[in-house]
């Protein structure tokens, strides 16, 4: 919902607005944190998804754009296993 609405507060967004004085991730603090690096990128989401995916780990899924990743992933319910979109979903909205 809030990467639909756009209202995803990320540093990198937060120091556009003069809220924040650096836009480096809070958590790995080696990243910009942009809405691609909270969801995917970050080392603490990737170890994730690792997770989640196992062995079924796909090369494209670390490395396309923000949108692209989305859309593969929210509306291809086959594209894993059986219901890999509503997983995908949930684990989205709890990072």
């Amino acid at each position: 919902w809030k990467i639909a609405h756009n209202s995803l507060l990320t540093n990198k967004f937060r120091m556009k607005l003069g809220l924040n004085n650096s836009s480096s991730c809070d958590i790995c603090t080696t990243g910009i944190e942009n809405k691609l690096h909270v969801l995917r990128d970050c080392p603490f989401a990737g170890a994730v998804w690792k997770q989640l995916l196992g062995q079924r780990e796909d090369v494209q899924f670390f490395t396309a754009n923000l949108l692209a990743w989305l859309l593969r992933n929210l509306l291809k319910s086959g594209f894993m296993w059986e219901d890999w979109s509503t997983l995908f979903a949930v684990a989205l909205d709890n990072l």
